[in-house]
């Protein structure tokens, strides 16, 4: 009997370790002592009777704490995270994507790709409405200013066409990269709540959907 206490408090002394995770991927086993505003202050989980030692809150990404809460760092705010059984519980209005960081490293560069080719999708987005805009606008006055010659007309009007033929390949091509980004960052999202069990619906939105006959587009509704 006295053994089989011993053995269970041997290893529960070897779990009880808290997991420092600094922004260089390196992991530190450690017992944390204090959480201060611009530092935190451990001793190595290996030598608790050696040295305290200081690390500064912006070298951090996050503390796993030996009994699953977790402190996820950012520029201007901690989060803390609970993670029990493969369920996260929010004590704060949390990044979910910075969570994801933490804990599926994979999804998250999932989600990074998808948020990159969205961007890269709206870019192109913009500069087709832009330029279809600027071709349209130099097209109709070419033929309403009187130059005194009439190759000045025909090379604005050349302008003109130039400018929404560019306009509409922008946008030819940056609605659908816009659209498989969303739909990258959503589906990692999703899948990442599902494996926590973090159930909640995205609001409103109107989404690009793919199809045969080309692009189109569909208003999903969600929860507030």
């Amino acid at each position: 009997m006295l053994s089989g206490i011993c053995f269970v408090a041997f290893c529960s002394a070897c779990f009880a370790q808290d997991v420092i995770i600094t922004k260089d991927s390196k992991k530190i086993n450690a017992k944390v002592l204090e959480v201060n505003v611009d530092n935190i202050r451990y001793k190595n989980f290996d030598n608790a009777d050696g040295p305290v030692y200081t690390i500064l809150k912006d070298d951090i990404v996050s503390i796993l704490y030996q009994n699953g809460h977790t402190d996820v760092f950012t520029m201007d705010k901690t989060m803390s995270i609970s993670l029990m059984k493969d369920s996260i519980a929010l004590t704060k209005k949390a990044d979910l994507p910075l969570v994801m960081k933490v804990h599926s490293p994979a999804l998250y560069k999932v989600y990074k790709d998808g948020e990159r080719m969205y961007k890269k999708g709206n870019g192109l987005i913009a500069a087709g409405f832009f330029s279809t805009l600027l071709g349209v606008t130099l097209s109709l006055s070419a033929n309403g200013i009187n130059y005194s010659d009439t190759d000045f007309n025909n090379i604005q009007l050349g302008i003109g066409i130039g400018l929404l033929i560019a306009g509409e390949v922008f946008l030819a091509v940056g609605i659908p990269i816009s659209a498989v980004g969303k739909g990258k960052k959503s589906g990692a999202l999703k899948e990442f709540r599902q494996q926590y069990n973090l159930t909640s619906s995205p609001p409103s939105h109107f989404r690009f959907n793919l199809n045969a006959n080309g692009v189109g587009v569909s208003y999903v509704f969600g929860n507030k």
